[in-house]
């Protein structure tokens, strides 16, 4: 089970932080919590509430769960004075006239954290950066935003926001990658006319607008995994990262927590890649916990990692002996 931790603490920028406030209400009566049914922040203005780079006009709600959607929209426009201009059982849109609120269904990801966040004086859940970014991506496959690359290249100018970069990018498999890339490169003048008109950010840019495409695909190149190193120290497993960029993170869990932190910080695909899954890690590390042993290490820089997997998940020997 995961350790609790304190809720952050968001301030939405406007004009979100105006919307919010009214529909928050509205959609706590119309989804309310309950076993089988999530209601999640996210989008952008999250991403703009921890940094502070940009003004943001739109909330986006990710739900989980069976409710149709479809038939609360009209409700939920009522009551904020907007009007519905999309209207289907897994999304609404619902216009008003300080911004957009964009509810969409969507499966859970399994093992991927949400966080918990104090915004306007009440406690919600949030999605990580990570998941927010690694939405991004997904979304770069067939939309062109200025906000989004801009988002992508911002992330690097925040320590956690740098990490997640390379946790969502980790989240999205080859090919997607490639056509995500060629993307941005070709998109230059979609996305500077856009942000001519949508970006509105609050801090000096240091990008060049005209490159912003290329710059974000350059960004999102440097975070490539190239190396990942997991080890078993005493009662901690320790998983080092490396990019391309020769940046490095660490990150240290309980055992019975690795597995899901693996998923969090995007090394499944890359273990993926080598021929190790995710779930044979989580049996290597059995085997080694249970003994009360310490010392399994997987590196994937090195050719025989998958041949040294498979000799440790040999039966318990003499040489595994729990000790005294």
């Amino acid at each position: 089970m995961r350790r609790d931790r304190p809720p952050e603490r968001l301030n939405l920028p406007e004009p979100a932080a105006t919307l919010w406030l009214q529909a928050r209400d509205v959609l706590a009566a119309t989804m309310p919590e309950r076993e089988g049914w999530t209601k999640r922040i996210g989008g952008g203005t999250v991403l703009a509430a921890r940094w502070g780079h940009r003004r943001s006009t739109d909330i986006d709600i990710v739900v989980g769960g069976t409710l149709s959607l479809k038939r609360l929209s009209s409700t939920i426009a009522k009551e904020i004075g907007g009007i519905v201009t999309i209207n289907y059982a897994d999304r609404i849109v619902v216009e008003t006239n300080t911004g957009k609120l964009d509810v969409n269904r969507a499966p859970t990801e399994p093992g991927i954290s949400n966080t918990r966040a104090r915004i306007s004086g009440r406690t919600e859940t949030v999605l990580s950066t990570t998941q927010i970014l690694r939405g991004k991506l997904k979304r770069a496959l067939r939309r062109r935003r200025a906000r989004d690359a801009y988002d992508i290249i911002r992330a690097t100018k925040d320590e956690d926001g740098d990490k997640s970069l390379t946790s969502a990018y980790g989240l999205i498999d080859e090919r997607q990658k490639a056509t995500i890339l060629t993307a941005l490169r070709t998109n230059n003048v979609t996305l500077k006319d856009d942000a001519d008109a949508a970006l509105e950010p609050t801090e000096p840019v240091t990008v060049d607008l005209n490159e912003l495409g290329t710059t974000a695909a350059d960004v999102l190149a440097a975070h490539e995994l190239e190396r990942v190193r997991i080890t078993l120290n005493k009662n901690q497993v320790v998983t080092v990262r490396e990019t391309a960029n020769h940046q490095s993170y660490k990150d240290a869990a309980h055992p019975d927590e690795a597995p899901d932190q693996w998923r969090d910080i995007g090394i499944i695909l890359h273990l993926g890649a080598a021929g190790i899954s995710i779930p044979r890690l989580k049996a290597q590390l059995d085997i080694y916990h249970d003994h009360k042993r310490s010392g399994l290490v997987l590196d994937t820089a090195h050719r025989d990692a998958l041949e040294r997997l498979d000799r440790l998940n040999q039966p318990a020997t003499p040489s595994l002996k729990p000790t005294t």
